[in-house]
């Protein structure tokens, strides 16, 4: 799958991993994505959910693959992103 592809696919249920982010503290952080809006997502970590913002570089994984994705390129309603 091409990272154009990710970014159009469903993201909810999905494993993502941040890779870089501005907070070095969040740099490493993997969960399972519960919900989405336009400029964040909340992810199920092991031991709580958390709120992140999407313009970081994450890592998707979609189909067994990883795959590295700019957050920005994210940062569309989730029904706009889709659509496009």
């Amino acid at each position: 799958m091409k990272t154009d592809e990710a970014v159009r696919h469903e993201l909810i249920g999905l494993t993502i991993r941040i890779v870089k982010a501005k907070n070095p503290n969040l740099a490493g952080l993997s969960g399972k994505v519960l919900d989405e809006t336009k400029n964040s997502f909340v992810i199920c970590t092991n031991s709580h959910t958390k709120t992140i913002l999407k313009n970081q570089i994450i890592q998707l994984e979609i189909a067994e693959k990883n795959i590295m994705v700019q957050g920005k390129d994210l940062m569309k309603r989730p029904e706009e992103r889709i659509q496009r």
